[in-house]
């Protein structure tokens, strides 16, 4: 029992650098006297720029409560989790939840990718996962902006944009 828990305090360690990590990489400021309304969620963090709660861990058994409240305050919710690619690597993992015509999306298996510090953010479809068609994301100071842009120009260019990606998350969170 005791390894389960120190297991699990280990992955929200991982979460939090993460969160933190994205945060500064995007150029959000943290709000954290914000999480009250969203405090049935679990740990989190408030990034008034994007309008967009960062919630450490999985959506799993979170989204019914999550999809509450994204229709109340029309705010962004990403959910954070590390893992491992089918190739092994360890990446970082996020859910994304928004408010689009009155409904609440689900977008999952999504990955940061990016070419460099100085180059753009953006959440793609991880490409080995099954969601690998879905939605991009430009991260940036607005909301999160969905878009049919694709940010590579060749498939070698798409593969190293996450590995660019999980290299500048992991030296800027530490981990």
């Amino acid at each position: 029992m005791k390894y389960k828990d120190a297991e699990r305090l280990a992955r929200m360690e991982r979460s939090r650098r993460a969160a933190f990590a994205l945060a500064d990489l995007a150029g959000w400021d943290i709000d954290l006297a914000s999480d009250i309304f969203f405090a049935g969620l679990g740990e989190l963090i408030y990034a008034p720029q994007p309008d967009t709660v960062i919630v450490l861990g999985p959506a799993d058994g979170r989204r019914d409560k999550c999809a509450s409240y994204i229709q109340q305050t029309r705010s962004s919710v990403l959910f954070i989790e590390p893992g491992k690619s089918q190739l092994g690597n360890s990446t970082i993992y996020m859910s994304l939840a928004r408010s689009a015509k009155g409904q609440v999306h689900w977008h999952d298996e999504l990955r940061l990718w990016s070419l460099g510090k100085d180059d753009e953010l953006w959440l793609l479809p991880d490409p080995e996962g099954s969601c690998a068609d879905g939605a991009t994301f430009l991260l940036g100071q607005g909301p999160l902006r969905q878009t049919s842009d694709r940010p590579w120009k060749d498939q070698q260019e798409h593969g190293f944009g996450f590995g660019c990606a999980d290299t500048l998350l992991f030296n800027s969170g530490g981990f």
